[in-house]
């Protein structure tokens, strides 16, 4: 009978092998043979599942022995008829699982997560009802838990169905697995144990936003899966409106067309609209939100019509333009948007389109709508055309309760249906309306606080009406009478006002050809940006970077001027010296926003040339950049985290200046106060970070040997730059703060394996060896341990260098090596690579056992001495080969 059941359990293995179709069959003889010796039974199915455990490698035979063993273990023990059987069944799934997981520390990869896989896929294939007792349950999750923080990304991944299967749905809040789960979805390295986070996290009020944050990530295959995921899994009214809209940002605006298409497809079309909404367009549309972000509500519904004219027919049938509502009128836009005789189905006149216009007249947003699809609609009848404009000149202009959206709108129809005096003539109106208004209170002593209201009401549509003017290309006939309207503004004590004269009176000047309005009007941005309020100073710094990106703002002196009328001497400042001086001086605000608006405009000046790179400009932006006080600034860690590597990759003379600006920037480090928060800067942290920059190049992904050495030599005059920098403050006796960090940042560069010819690295060495004398003359003893750490890795790479001109017969004279402990290795056995290789892989086929190396002491006991002595063999074979290789 003994022989019996290991000849039918090797025959069901060999056959499980081959297809997953025969696995039901097998399962039901392996039954049988479990009945008939379940000792032996034991012994042999484990000696099978040790033969997968050490195969690492995913190929279809082991993946369907891995099923099959699972599918034996645990779900098979609910199909027998027999309880002895089924308790029989279920104490061998412990005993499995138990087995399995003292395997799970292992020092092999393939042990480890062969085991963790089986461990997963025998958990999943349990019944929904099945429970495991207590004395397995906490190893199990402990064991699980851990190989989740594994090194190797295919052993985590392998762990996270069977954590899926452990996870509590309903306090996942407290419940570890399951927030184990979601940090493995949001933070881990490897994109498949994210994507494989994704398939077995369970949604929940907690989780949910993991998920929607993996729409962002950076991997395709990960966006996709999240977004299927999303489709299947949860309803839209499940979610906040926030998440839906940023869904379908990010998905419908992908890079990729794959995303796209899965984001159209699979979550808007089938997922929300067939499933959740039952195929009601204008139902869906209302779970976006329309009138907030009425964008992302128009693309879906334009993309969601364009793709089926079965849907746009349906949808032409649900709009009547007299009665729109929020959601109504954003699928007219998108319907007019995908086809172009839809206007005219709607509006067969100009005349139609004026009354849904009358019709709507209440509601903003809708007339909004209405006017953006204006280009669509026949302005060929004259009639229809003069009522139009009638009504936008009379009606809606004048309204108040129109918004500034609403306005441009209108603008922008008038400008298409009359010419542009007729629309400057509608500014100059509404500005002689305020005007005169104002003349009639101007001898009352005291006027109402609802006629004053009134007046900043009228000034504010007075200015929103020529900053619609003036985002319109074209001449302005009557300049200096908008030019004058607009000024004043600035007198008023209402902070929306001046905002809005500020940004017609940045426009105006924008729309010069010359900087010389910019100049005129510049002192003004500055007062404001000194002395307003926090919104108009972030507003004015805005234009005074953009008039330095429209202008060159030359030096110039002002000649024209008397300078006893000044007070001084002296020449005026120019434009561009005092906008940079203004920003520069921004960059130490206590105020994140101004600091970053500083930054950012800085960075886009150098960027473009628009001012002269200087070193100071630079390091100034290192600090700011590495200050502690910004880590919370993301905005600004985000766009200098870009400005950085593209300025340095752009140009040699970048990297040059960033060379320089590393010396200021230690510099300033080291002379700061211990109150200054430049004091709290990493100097290592930045100078690794500027040695990265100083490696960039033009075409970073076709480098050149001239382009490497290039950034090698560059890297290597900063070295020798520190280098003599720590030697003078040794001559000097200067500071031996500036001493220890100078000596602490080159205790931390990490040398390249060839850096320079040998010559080079002897006048390295060289010159270390004297820092190294100076600097243990003055006793410090961390800054002795840095220099010692940065010299070692200079003879450490000298005796390479030298090894390798021996091994390729450059030098004959330097064959000897510094190194004394490799002698004696002349004569060591060479065994080719691919010969090891095979000799271990045959070892390991044609044993029955394998030795597991689990950390305790009754696994480390091999199971085969052949096993372990050729594995040692293959071992030594290897310290051999590499002891070897050096001496030669």
């Amino acid at each position: 009978m003994t022989d019996a059941v290991t000849a039918e359990v090797r025959a069901c293995f060999q056959d499980g092998q081959r297809s997953f179709a025969s696995h039901k069959r097998i399962v039901q003889r392996l039954s049988v043979a479990f009945a008939r010796d379940r000792k032996i039974f034991w012994k042999e199915f484990i000696r099978a599942v040790n033969r997968v455990l050490v195969i690492y490698a995913r190929t279809a035979a082991v993946e369907r022995v891995v099923q099959l063993i699972a599918t034996f273990a645990g779900g098979h023990s609910t199909a027998t008829s027999s309880d002895e059987r089924q308790s029989g069944l279920e104490n061998f799934c412990s005993a499995l699982i138990a087995y399995l997981l003292e395997r799970t520390s292992a020092t092999s990869k393939a042990v480890r997560f062969r085991s963790c896989q089986l461990v997963s896929t025998v958990l999943t294939s349990l019944p929904d009802n099945a429970e495991i007792n207590e004395q397995l349950y906490e190893p199990l999750v402990e064991k699980l838990m851990s190989r989740a923080k594994d090194k190797v990304p295919t052993v985590r991944a392998a762990t996270i169905s069977g954590l899926g299967r452990l996870q509590n749905p309903i306090e996942d809040a407290e419940d570890e697995v399951a927030s184990q789960l979601v940090f493995m979805m949001s933070y881990d390295s490897s994109p498949a144990v994210r994507k494989a986070a994704l398939s077995f996290t369970m949604i929940s009020t907690c989780s949910v936003a993991a998920f929607v944050r993996r729409c962002h990530d950076v991997r395709e295959d990960v966006r996709k899966t999240a977004l299927r995921i999303l489709a299947n899994r949860v309803h839209p009214q499940s979610l906040p409106i926030a998440s839906r809209v940023e869904i379908l940002r990010a998905g419908l605006h992908d890079r990729s067309s794959a995303v796209r298409k899965t984001c159209l497809e699979v979550l808007l079309r089938d997922g929300w609209l067939r499933d959740a909404c039952g195929g009601d367009l204008i139902r869906m549309i209302s779970y976006l939100d329309p009138e907030i972000y009425s964008n992302v509500a128009i693309d879906a519904a334009r993309l969601l019509v364009t793709a089926s004219e079965e849907l746009l027919m349906k949808a032409v049938g649900q709009i009547n333009p007299k009665e729109l509502t929020a959601e109504t009128a954003v699928l007219l836009r998108a319907c007019v948007a995908s086809s172009d005789f839809i206007a005219e189905t709607f509006f067969p006149s100009t005349l139609t389109f004026v009354e849904a216009l009358k019709c709507t007249e209440t509601t903003s947003f809708m007339q909004k709508q209405l006017l953006d699809i204006a280009g669509s609609v026949d302005m060929t009848d004259e009639v229809g055309r003069q009522e139009l404009e009638r009504f936008l000149l009379e009606d809606l202009i004048p309204n108040i309760d129109a918004g500034s959206e609403c306005l441009r709108s209108a603008v922008s129809v008038l400008r298409r249906s009359s010419s542009i005096d007729t629309v400057e003539r509608m500014a100059l109106n509404a500005i002689e309306g305020v005007k005169l208004s104002e003349e009639e209170h101007e001898d009352e002593a005291n006027i109402a606080n609802e006629e004053s209201l009134k007046q900043t009401e009228a000034k504010l549509r007075a200015l929103e009406v020529v900053e619609a003017l003036l985002s319109h290309k074209g001449e302005l006939s009557d300049r200096q009478q908008i030019q004058m309207a607009v000024l004043n503004g600035f007198t008023s004590s209402n902070s929306v006002l001046r905002a809005s004269a500020l940004q017609c009176l940045s426009v105006l000047c924008l729309r010069e050809k010359e900087d010389d309005e910019a100049l005129r009007f510049l002192p003004l941005f500055v007062q404001v940006c000194g002395n307003d309020t926090a919104e108009l100073r972030l507003m004015a710094m805005k234009c005074m970077v953009d008039f330095l990106m429209a202008f060159r703002m030359e030096d110039r002196s002002s000649e024209g001027e008397n300078p006893e009328e000044n007070g001084n001497d002296s020449t005026t400042p120019s434009g561009k010296a005092l906008i940079l001086s203004l920003l520069l001086d921004n960059l130490l605000h206590s105020d994140s926003e101004m600091r970053t608006v500083a930054a950012e405009g800085l960075a886009r000046l150098l960027f473009c040339a628009r001012i002269e790179a200087e070193p100071e400009i630079l390091s100034k932006l290192l600090l700011l950049f590495f200050n502690p006080a910004t880590e919370d600034d993301d905005l600004h860690r985000q766009s200098m985290s870009v400005f950085f590597p593209a300025f340095a990759a752009r140009s040699q003379t970048n990297r040059s200046l960033f060379e320089e600006a590393l010396i200021l920037t230690l510099n300033a480090i080291s002379s700061a106060p211990s109150v200054s928060p430049i004091a709290s800067v990493d100097p290592v942290e930045m100078s690794l970070y500027t040695f990265y920059l100083l490696e960039l190049n033009d075409q970073p992904l076709k480098r050149t040997v001239d382009s490497e050495t290039s950034s090698d030599s560059q890297s290597e005059r900063m070295i020798l730059r520190l280098l003599n920098k720590v030697i003078d403050l040794c001559e000097t006796i200067g500071d031996s703060d500036a001493l220890h960090m100078y000596c602490r940042v080159l205790g931390n560069i990490k040398l390249k394996q060839t850096v320079g010819t040998l010559s080079e690295l002897e006048s390295f060495m060289s010159l270390t060896s004297k820092a190294v004398g100076y600097v243990g003359s003055m006793g410090d003893s961390k800054s002795i341990t840095f220099i010692r750490k940065f010299a070692m890795q200079l003879r450490i790479q000298h005796r390479d260098n030298q090894s390798a001109r021996v091994l390729f017969g450059d030098d004959e004279e330097d064959g000897e090596s510094e190194d004394d402990s490799y002698s004696g290795k002349e004569n060591a056995e060479v065994v080719p690579r691919s010969t090891r290789a095979r000799s271990t892989t045959a070892l390991v086929d044609h044993n029955e056992n394998v030795t597991f190396h689990t950390g305790t002491h009754e696994h480390k006991k091999s199971m085969l001495n052949e096993v372990g002595e050729g594995v040692e063999r293959a071992s030594a074979r290897g310290r051999v080969l590499r002891s070897g290789s050096r001496k030669s």
